[in-house]
């Protein structure tokens, strides 16, 4: 919602946006269609569950093994490649002197 309409009208959310999705997810894990049903036919999107489980089983324990050493990514300017790096593209991709 915009501003103004926030201003002028006194609009709030009825629910917080974490709590929204929070309760959405709650209730799609309680009322998962039936695999290969109706709801999957109508929505053309048959949706695997275990296949599903079975990846963010396998992503926790990437996770778990390689710790949390991840970094946040900061939003700025871009980096201009370092010398080296520069050199190695243009004698991989014959790159020289091009713009």
């Amino acid at each position: 919602m915009s501003t103004l309409i926030r201003h002028e009208l006194g609009y709030r959310e009825p629910v917080e946006p974490g709590e929204a999705m929070a309760r959405t997810i709650d209730w799609l894990l309680a009322n998962r269609p039936e695999p290969g049903g109706e709801i999957e036919r109508q929505v053309a999107d048959p949706f695997e569950y275990d296949a599903e489980d079975e990846l963010v089983a396998r992503w926790r324990a990437a996770r778990e093994a390689f710790g949390r050493r991840t970094r946040r990514c900061r939003a700025g300017p871009p980096v201009p490649p370092s010398e080296e790096a520069r050199r190695g593209v243009e004698r991989r991709f014959g790159t020289a002197g091009k713009p």
